[in-house]
């Protein structure tokens, strides 16, 4: 979609249509509040929408200011929460304080000159500066959640540190240092990200990641998420957007659990215990540690000869 073609309060008017005139075409669906002022006449959701807000609000915005944060992740490719996709975030570099608004997040926060870059026209954070942003500000599973990204993006982790050295007076930098130490590129999406925080902040082993298993006759079974060799547990983060991926053409989601659940007894063939959690498992860490523990002492039975 092109985010440009947007329609403001102005050129509605200029074809004659009323205040009550917009509001019958935004009860009917025929319009879409983008902001104040702006409409669109397609729905869009998640980054799509965000992006779309982003295009409306660069105009009343002063122009100097920088897509930055939450924002800026999204451009760069980065993941964030959710919540945080109802706002755009920026960084002002002209003299005075933050602000929020319904719609609009301005930090006054200092950025040099080589931590700003143009993408599709737009002035936004670099990629290091983005994730050490985030890094300080957000929950530290999400820190580690964006470096993991950051990382498998092949931003050198050397260049996150000297991100954050130039800034040594900003709050949350000892979270962020611990996210960019603790940062691995294998971690394939932010449940994994978040299940190993998890997994680490517990006192769990650390498991290794994305791990191929093979049969005796070197046929490849599998490829887990994790895997504690000590106890012959495999864990897999799955969801959604995992299924998805997997599917094939002419597949349904029915036949990629088929597939898992071959996969799965393929596993326990070589004597490993499978487990799988969702999303919501992996942002609890109580539920997360006592489903792995579980795993644990299921895989420690001895079994039947």
């Amino acid at each position: 979609m092109n985010y440009t073609q947007l329609i403001r309060h102005s050129e509605l008017a200029a074809t004659g249509l009323t205040a009550n005139d917009i509001r019958k075409q935004l009860a009917q669906g025929h319009l879409h509040k983008v902001r104040h002022g702006v409409y669109s006449r397609e729905q869009v959701e998640g980054i799509e929408e965000h992006m779309q807000l982003l295009t409306a609000t660069i105009p009343v915005v002063h122009p100097s200011n920088v897509a930055s944060h939450a924002t800026a992740a999204l451009i760069h490719g980065l993941p964030v929460p959710n919540e945080l996709l109802s706002r755009v975030w920026m960084t002002r570099r002209t003299s005075g304080h933050g602000d929020h608004a319904k719609d609009l997040v301005v930090r006054a926060t200092p950025l040099t000159d080589g931590e700003v870059i143009v993408v599709n026209g737009r002035n936004v954070t670099s990629v290091a500066r983005t994730v050490t942003d985030l890094a300080r500000t957000l929950p530290p599973k999400w820190g580690v959640a964006i470096v993991d990204a950051a990382l498998r993006l092949q931003v050198p982790r050397e260049q996150l540190r000297s991100s954050l050295a130039k800034h040594p007076k900003l709050p949350g930098l000892r979270k962020a240092r611990m996210a960019i130490d603790f940062g691995n590129p294998k971690a394939e999406s932010p449940a994994e990200s978040i299940s190993r925080f998890h997994i680490w902040r517990a006192g769990l082993p650390m498991p290794e990641l994305q791990v191929e298993h093979f049969d005796h006759n070197g046929v490849f079974i599998a490829r887990t998420d994790f895997f504690w060799p000590e106890w012959g547990v495999c864990g897999e983060v799955d969801g959604k957007w995992k299924y998805d991926q997997l599917l094939k053409p002419g597949q349904r989601a029915g036949d990629v659990v088929l597939v898992e659940k071959r996969r799965d007894e393929g596993l326990r063939q070589l004597g490993y215990w499978p487990t799988h959690w969702d999303w919501a498992v992996a942002n609890n860490q109580d539920a997360l540690i006592t489903q792995i523990l579980g795993a644990r002492d299921q895989a420690a039975v001895p079994k039947a000869s």
